[in-house]
């Protein structure tokens, strides 16, 4: 009723409805906070960059900041079922340990992989925001947002996912809860121009003004070669129904005589890719790179 005329007073929506005196009232506003102790970042950047820019983090967060943790696990949420099967490849080709969830994926498989993920060592998950709703995934260290959400609601959920066993509420003493407290996960969001204003809408919907701070990359780990990555997504063309990148692409470099010239395209970016990942050490004296687009978020 409320929402068919909003001039109608609560006295008068009570005479309207068939209540009893003195009704308990159950406020289901949703009260849009994230968890205190995760550490909230955002960085932005053209789209043909994102690539390069999660690499940069997941080598970042898996190889140098591991804080004396043996392992770390990263999730990374893309809002399309493409995007999801792209970033997994070119992780995989990255050699980092990588699975992904997406719907068009059979249970038996999202299980299997999310399995995977939880049981592996130093492991990622790429999935969407749908094939990762409901589930139980614990220990979760860093969540990339490699697209904005596509609400408020969605960036809650997946910056949940960072240390879901602590609740910010619980683990928080009664009287500090203006204190500044110690961060015990992180969450980056990635953001291209065309969706700056999703984020001035999840801001206002969180009610964060200030904005979430910025996240200063370290550029020095950004190789190169990262142009071929971008077309080797581009050339790979391989269905992800199960992520298994490496034998697939075995089938199709079989015979160089049957390969199609974006087969052929695929084989040299590989071997190209295979170059820069032996000098891994690459990355500690390069220059610092200018690629990134300055942009504003006024």
């Amino acid at each position: 009723i409320y929402g068919y005329n909003k001039k109608i007073k609560k006295d008068n929506l009570m005479r309207l409805v068939p209540i009893r005196d003195n009704p308990s009232i159950i406020d289901l506003t949703p009260r849009h906070r994230t968890n205190q102790l995760v550490a909230q970042y955002r960085i932005l950047s053209d789209e043909d960059d994102k690539d390069t820019l999660l690499y940069s983090l997941v080598y970042s967060f898996h190889y140098q900041n591991m804080k004396g943790k043996n392992s770390v696990r990263t999730i990374v949420f893309a809002n399309t079922i493409g995007t999801v099967k792209r970033v997994s490849i070119i992780l995989q080709q990255l050699k980092f340990n990588v699975w992904c969830l997406h719907a068009q994926q059979q249970q038996k498989q999202r299980l299997k992989n999310l399995d995977r993920f939880i049981s592996g060592n130093n492991t990622i998950l790429v999935c969407s925001d749908v094939a990762a709703r409901g589930l139980d995934i614990p220990s979760i260290d860093y969540v990339i947002h490699f697209n904005v959400p596509l609400s408020a609601e969605d960036y809650i959920h997946r910056t949940g996912r960072v240390v879901r066993q602590v609740s910010s509420a619980a683990d928080i003493p009664v009287g500090d809860e203006h204190k500044e407290v110690e961060k015990k996960g992180m969450s980056v969001l990635m953001i291209s121009p065309r969706e700056v204003n999703m984020y001035h809408k999840i801001l206002s919907a969180l009610k964060i003004p200030q904005g979430i701070a910025k996240y200063n990359v370290n550029e020095r780990i950004i190789p190169m070669q990262m142009g071929d990555l971008k077309r080797l997504a581009d050339a790979a063309d391989i269905e992800l129904d199960e992520i298994n990148v490496p034998k697939k692409m075995k089938k199709h470099l079989q015979n160089d005589e049957e390969q199609t010239p974006d087969q052929q395209q695929l084989k040299v970016l590989q071997l190209k890719l295979d170059e820069m990942l032996k000098m891994r050490q690459w990355d500690i004296d390069r220059p610092k790179s200018t690629y990134l687009t300055k942009m504003r978020l006024e």
